[in-house]
Formats: C-alpha cells, sequence, structure tokens
C-alpha cells in the first residue's frame, strides 16, 4: 500500500539523504519524515560543517 502525501493526496516515493529514508512527493514537492529523522539530519550536517571548518 503506497503512502499518500497529505497536501495533495499523491503517491510518495523514498529517497535516501545521508543515511536516512525520506518521503517525497514528485507534484508538490513536499518532503515528509518523522522529527526524530529531522533531528539526526541537523546534527549530523551540523558536525559535517564543524569538521570542514576545523
Amino acid at each position: 500500500m503506497a503512502i499518500l502525501c497529505p497536501e495533495c493526496q499523491q503517491s510518495l516515493s523514498t529517497i535516501k539523504y545521508m543515511s536516512f529514508q525520506i518521503e517525497t512527493c514528485a507534484k508538490c514537492g513536499g518532503m515528509w519524515l518523522q522529527a526524530y529523522i529531522l533531528d539526526k539530519i541537523i546534527l549530523a550536517v551540523i558536525a559535517m560543517m564543524q569538521r570542514m571548518l576545523s
């Protein structure tokens, strides 16, 4: 059973960003993920930026 976009009701596709899975909508461009995944992405990006600047 496909997951539908809460905004436009189209089927969502799963993409991989870093090591995280994010549901995306090709029609409206929406991205859907659980809050704890967003927190992990933010922490990973901060860590990556800190490594680049040091």
